[in-house]
């Protein structure tokens, strides 16, 4: 079992059992035991993670009268980030040989690689973006094109002082 604690100081327990991955699998229809679509899904999707992590904490939950959504409130940041390697190192030990053991710390390694690749290339991508361009493109999805001139004269309105 392995703690964790949510941005306003509650601290959560972490156990994962048979018990606890068949209450994963009725509530969420995921199962955790199926590796390489839960890790690299819990490294990548952060509701997915705090449902996951609800599901393992409900009856904590419902002993303090937290509800999912006000347990979802108190997971953002370095606590979930916490959160995370915390549950993931508990489904790690939940493998009763040092070779399953292993082969789910190589998965989670590649996940979280993969992961800071498609970061690097993505905001690679956002840097080498023509700004300019792209909102042209949107402007001519509501029909409207983009001009570096001035607005056309009927288009200001005059300013004329009144005559009184």
């Amino acid at each position: 079992m392995k703690f964790f604690k949510d941005i306003k100081g509650e601290s959560w327990e972490i156990t994962i059992n048979v018990a606890a991955i068949k209450k994963v699998r009725d509530l969420l229809n995921a199962d955790l035991l199926d590796t390489r679509t839960m890790l690299p899904r819990l490294l990548a999707d952060p509701i997915f993670l705090v449902d996951v992590l609800y599901c393992l904490c409900k009856p904590q939950a419902d002993a303090k009268n937290i509800s999912d959504e006000q347990f979802g409130e108190g997971m953002a940041g370095d606590c979930l980030g916490f959160a995370k390697n915390t549950l993931i190192e508990e489904l790690k030990s939940f493998f009763p040989s040092p070779e399953e053991r292993n082969a789910v710390d190589r998965l989670i390694k590649k996940g979280n690689e993969m992961i800071g690749l498609l970061r690097k290339k993505s905001l690679l991508k956002l840097e080498q973006t023509d700004m300019d361009a792209k909102a042209d493109e949107i402007l001519k999805l509501f029909g409207e094109t983009s001009t570096n001139s001035p607005e056309s004269p009927e288009l200001i309105p005059e300013t004329s002082p009144s005559v009184n």
